[in-house]
């Protein structure tokens, strides 16, 4: 049970005051006050959950009364009833919800008239306090949230920056301030984004571009403090208020000297042929939520730093944004976590829907942007191969890369895991542009490729190796304009030989 609600009674008559007490019915604490000044000491004192304030009064009258109530940050939650011995005019009862009166009642009034608006006006009490509960949990979750938003904000290996509507740099992070080897108050207000690239960069076409599509990227050059010049990746969206309104830009910037670095060395250490398109996946995926997310960090911090009030249904969605945001960048870590536990149990009981459905999450930013989409077929967890999950899921991501770069217009590339017989099939059918006649004898052989500069001629040789280790092989069928299938054949269960001398 409850505890019992303290009502307010304020009415310079003392008759009065005894009537509107024997119409509570003895229902409530009763506390009573004689004048408008005692009126405001006990709001404040006893903190009631409603007070039934009379309207004349000498001195401070009711409307007076109420507005002192309603301007303190103490007791302006607190539900007024006017009462008032005149008829209900509409002058008196704008004036009466100008002071900040939740209500109006006219004397004399009816017992059950009385206890129904002393009812409303408690649940809205109730309903009062419960969401201030709310709100300052909910103001405690987002100092949380954006204490650690700005951590990783700040300490996130991608270069991420805001601009304003005009362009001119609104935040700059660290890893930008070790890139360019500028501080942040070097740039933040004070440079605009094209000052931090070659004089070619155009900077008012790409934000003009970024402003009617929402969304651009391209490749450019940058240029650090001492005038070492950066090759980059540049991406950045558009930024809106509550009413759409364009804003600014959220984006960031990859430095590719380290992707071109990773490459050269890929092509040196053959085992690792897929690790550089990887890492460069992982890293897209993990700046896209959180390049996402910056506009709702920044618009808070600046409207918590203004002392702000935030409504309920506002906090519970920027809250829920930064969450879902966190979440997904942790979600991407479990999948990598994934693929790479092999590194500790090199052969064990590989389920390749579980590697497939790891490598569609970290590569979907990287599949997307080329207009691909993924469709796996298959039942987790119901057919497992004896190998080794690492060099596995090396082959897939080979093959997976093969096709996105088999579609340069987009297409769909359909994933089909099938038991037959004794062994499992993993297919790989692209809707892509095909191979020669010619060349599907040579795909397989060391330095062999048909994509030029851009190829390496030792993916599928790998690819294939890895594959015979396991006591499998790699099929394939194409057909120009008709697409590709690779598939992958291994055997399983008992058929499944040992593996490169390891032991689970």
């Amino acid at each position: 049970m409850g505890r019992v609600k303290r009502i307010l009674v304020v009415d310079d008559n003392p008759d009065s005051r005894y009537s509107l007490r024997l119409l509570l019915d003895g229902k409530y604490e009763i506390v009573e006050a004689s004048n408008g000044k005692e009126a405001v000491e006990m709001a404040q004192e006893e903190r009631p959950d409603c007070i039934l304030l009379d309207v004349e009064m000498p001195g401070m009258n009711g409307f007076q009364v109420c507005e002192r109530l309603k301007s303190d940050s103490e007791t302006r939650s607190i539900p007024v009833i006017l009462v008032t011995a005149h008829h209900r005019d509409t002058e008196s009862v704008v004036r009466g919800l100008q002071a900040g009166g939740d209500e109006y009642v006219t004397k004399p009034v009816a017992q059950k008239e009385l206890q129904a608006r002393v009812n409303a006006m408690l649940r809205v009490r109730e309903l009062q306090d419960q969401l201030e509960v709310l709100n300052a949990e909910l103001e405690r979750q987002v100092r949380r949230r954006t204490g650690e938003l700005r951590q990783i904000y700040a300490t996130v290996p991608v270069g991420i920056y805001t601009l304003d509507a005009t362009g001119r740099i609104s935040s700059f992070n660290r890893h930008l301030q070790k890139m360019f080897s500028y501080e942040a108050a070097e740039v933040v207000g004070k440079k605009g984004i094209g000052d931090l690239f070659q004089a070619d960069y155009d900077t008012l076409y790409w934000l003009d571009l970024c402003r009617r599509e929402g969304r651009t990227s391209c490749e450019a050059v940058a240029r650090a403090k001492d005038g070492t010049k950066i090759p980059v990746f540049d991406e950045r969206v558009v930024m809106t208020d509550d009413v759409g309104e364009h804003v600014g830009f959220t984006g960031y910037l990859q430095d590719l000297r380290q992707i071109r670095r990773t490459r050269q060395l890929l092509k040196e250490q053959e085992k690792q042929a897929g690790v550089g398109r990887l890492a460069s996946a992982i890293v897209h995926e993990i700046a896209n939520p959180i390049s996402g997310v910056a506009q709702y960090l920044d618009a808070m911090l600046r409207r918590l730093e203004g002392a702000e009030r935030f409504e309920a249904d506002e906090l519970r969605h920027g809250a829920q944004v930064m969450r879902n945001a966190l979440q997904r960048t942790t979600d991407l870590i479990q999948h990598l976590r994934g693929l790479t536990r092999s590194a500790v149990r090199p052969v064990s009981d590989v389920d390749p829907m579980a590697l497939l459905a790891d490598l569609q999450a970290l590569m979907r930013y990287e599949l997307h942007r080329h207009g691909i989409e993924v469709v796996i077929v298959g039942e987790p967890g119901r057919h497992t191969v004896r190998g080794d999950a690492g060099r596995l899921s090396q082959v897939f991501l080979n093959l997976i890369t093969n096709a996105r770069d088999a579609m340069p217009d987009g297409g769909t590339l359909t994933v089909e895991v099938r038991a037959r017989d004794s062994t499992l099939e993993i297919a790989f059918a692209d809707t892509g542009v095909g191979v020669p006649p010619e060349n599907l004898d040579r795909i397989f052989e060391f330095l062999f490729t048909t994509k030029g500069d851009a190829g390496t001629g030792y993916g599928l040789t790998i690819s294939g190796d890895i594959v015979g280790e396991h006591g499998g092989r790699i099929d394939v069928k194409s057909g120009l304009g008709t697409g590709s299938t690779f598939t992958v054949v291994l055997p399983m269960g008992d058929s499944a030989p040992p593996l490169l001398g390891g032991t689970s």
